[in-house]
């Protein structure tokens, strides 16, 4: 049995105002066991970025959690600044969007790379570069050794995501947060940037939290997935059995949307995602949802399990598997 790595319990945050609070994500729960990648899936805007955020104690200012974040038996949200720095790099790792904007543009690659070894490791100068490049050869950057002297400007796009990768790596985490690692790569060198990570996690046995949009790279990467809606997890599931036997409107209208055979037209789901200060009242897809009763619109479901290790947060769903 693996043993379960990172525990989220009800994890909330919300945009603090002079007078008042905004959620922008409530009652988020999941876990992520040892060696498994756990992907998070929705639309922009759904809360996936800022869930890993939290993880890592890196919120925009004025964002603050709630809940509990157990990361290896420590009660993540309730350390200090210095006593998250420990975990942060060292144990826990995070691949960022946007590498051009993540680096460090006057900074080299080498001294970038070397920085979370010489703090987490207390490696010298001398030898965090030495083992700068050796994951630079890790990450299948060719000339790894003149690389170190590079900036950030000097790379490709394909090239910086490996950096950040190396970066992300260095310190040999259990846990690699990747958010949206290849959004901004063509196709060829996302599927080269793909088969680094997984290769990566099973060399380092580490367990991977994978934030995407992309459904495709969900059901290629991941052992279980959640999808989120509003700032909610609305259904939780074994990848397989997700896009086998889908259960809440929401999926089902992702994977309708969904290119597949040819002269099969695409099935959209209509309307967009509600803007923070017009979420309905009960269930937070209500103005969007086919399926909906007038209850959806009062009270809003629980997180709930219809059957084995599936979650949905969905009243009619709950309804019919009884």
């Amino acid at each position: 049995m693996k043993q379960i790595l990172l525990d989220v319990q009800n994890l909330s945050f919300y945009l603090k105002l002079e007078k008042s609070k905004v959620y922008l994500g409530s009652n988020i729960t999941f876990n992520l066991k040892e060696r498994e990648v756990f992907g998070l899936v929705g639309e922009s805007g759904c809360g996936k970025t800022l869930t890993a955020l939290s993880v890592v104690r890196i919120l925009p200012q004025n964002i603050y959690p709630e809940g509990k974040i157990i990361f290896k038996d420590k009660e993540l949200l309730s350390l200090s600044e210095e006593q998250i720095r420990h975990f942060r790099g060292r144990h826990i790792s995070m691949i960022f969007q946007e590498p051009m904007t993540s680096l460090n543009p006057v900074m080299t690659i080498g001294m970038q790379i070397a920085e979370p070894l010489m703090t987490h490791l207390g490696l010298s100068k001398k030898d965090a570069l030495s083992r700068a490049q050796e994951l630079l050869e890790a990450v299948q950057i060719p000339s790894s050794k003149e690389r170190l002297k590079n900036y950030p400007h000097q790379l490709s796009g394909g090239m910086r995501q490996r950096v950040m990768i190396a970066m992300a790596i260095a310190c040999n985490p259990s846990l690699l947060i990747a958010d949206e690692p290849t959004t901004a790569l063509d196709v060829t060198i996302q599927a080269e940037i793909l088969n680094l990570l997984q290769h990566l996690r099973l060399t380092n046995n580490m367990s991977v939290l994978f934030i995407t949009h992309d459904l495709s790279l969900i059901s290629e990467q991941a052992d279980r997935v959640a999808v989120m809606y509003a700032g909610r997890i609305i259904e939780l599931a074994e990848t397989e059995d997700l896009f086998n036997n889908p259960q809440h409107p929401y999926t089902k209208g992702l994977l309708a949307s969904l290119p597949s055979k040819k002269g099969i037209k695409l099935t959209p789901i209509q309307g967009i995602v509600p803007p923070i200060a017009a979420v309905p009242k009960g269930c937070k897809f209500f103005d969007r949802c086919s399926d909906k009763s007038k209850n959806c619109e009062e009270i809003e479901p629980d997180l709930l399990e219809i059957y084995n290790n599936h979650y949905v947060r969905c009243m009619r769903c709950f309804q019919k598997s009884y």
